[in-house]
């Protein structure tokens, strides 16, 4: 025989109406900490989407190459134009700069044939070759760069940190 409480202030289990209130009002905030925790990721992952691709996008620009698009050479800084015209095409589609090197600068897309680069010596490469080299490059550059910053913030190496005290000022 389970014996049980008709008062209204009491759940199935003995909980009282109090504490699953306190206990659903810390769920609901879990799961608002955890959603904003994933915009703000998101967030942080488009402003460097968006950063890359401007990266890539000047360098193209302002690349002492020759770009060949259906077989006709062009100027960097026309290259650029065309290849920022097809990303505000595709925009929405894009998630990664993989993403906008491939829809982006990669083929004509009434053509098929793939865009071409030039480079100084006569040789002529993809412009998907050339431009993932490129990322690969920004990515190495970028990761270092965020290792100096953390080193240069972290105690000196001895780890004491500065001394505090009245001597010091």
């Amino acid at each position: 025989y389970i014996p049980v409480c008709r008062d209204p202030r009491i759940i199935k289990g003995g909980m009282t109406m109090k504490i699953f209130m306190t206990v659903a009002a810390v769920a609901v905030m879990l799961v608002s900490v955890h959603a904003a925790a994933e915009k703000k990721a998101d967030d942080n992952m488009k402003e460097d989407l968006e950063a890359t691709i401007a990266h890539l996008l000047e360098y193209v620009r302002t690349a002492d190459v020759v770009f060949i698009r259906n077989g006709k050479e062009h100027s960097a800084e026309d290259a650029e134009k065309h290849i920022r015209k097809k990303y505000n095409h595709y925009k929405k589609k894009i998630k990664t700069p993989e993403d906008f090197i491939e829809k982006s600068a990669t083929k004509s897309m009434m053509s098929g044939k793939k865009y071409q680069i030039k480079l100084k010596d006569g040789t002529v490469i993809t412009s998907q070759d050339w431009l993932l080299a490129e990322l690969a490059r920004y990515r190495k550059a970028q990761t270092e760069a965020a290792a100096d910053t953390a080193s240069a913030a972290s105690p000196d190496s001895t780890g004491k940190g500065e001394e505090c005290g009245p001597d010091s000022l």
